[in-house]
């Protein structure tokens, strides 16, 4: 599990990785982001782990460039 943000505070993204491959994620205090991975996965727009774990990657262009 690659975790984005805090935790202990609530604001966070969870991502699931199996195989070195991203299988899912879950979010707190992020649904726009969360939305914004539904249509990365759906696509299979490429996501490294260092994206997944750098808040100041931005997900939401990430899936607005397809």
């Amino acid at each position: 599990i690659i975790y984005r943000g805090d935790v202990e505070s609530g604001d966070f993204i969870a991502f699931y990785l199996l195989a070195k491959q991203w299988r899912a994620a879950v979010g707190v205090g992020h649904d726009t982001e969360m939305a914004a991975l539904e249509f990365v996965m759906k696509h299979g727009l490429p996501l490294s782990t260092d994206e997944m774990k750098d808040p100041a990657f931005d997900i939401i262009a990430l899936a607005n460039s397809a």
